[in-house]
């Protein structure tokens, strides 16, 4: 069974819309923070774990600092339909 789940990632600072592209079916967007830096927000589109990785490491390999990963869809998507999400 595979499990997908849509992940809200943050990282340090400042991309362009234009890396929505290099990191495949990822929305991108700019928010600042409480102390008035930059944070680009990521919004993945259902992924497994093995492309979650896959999109860490592009972070990773861009030296990005990430700030953090969190799931944000209420259901879990499976090869047998959708399921409540995991407590």
């Amino acid at each position: 069974m595979s499990i997908h789940r849509r992940y809200r990632i943050e990282i340090q600072g400042r991309l362009t819309k234009g890396w929505e592209d290099w990191f495949n079916a990822v929305e991108v967007r700019i928010h600042e923070a409480k102390d008035g830096s930059c944070v680009t927000v990521l919004e993945s589109s259902a992924m497994d774990q093995t492309a979650l990785h896959g999109l860490l490491s592009k972070v990773r390999d861009l030296n990005l600092q990430l700030l953090s990963v969190n799931p944000i869809s209420n259901v879990l998507e499976t090869d047998h339909g959708y399921l409540p999400r995991e407590k």
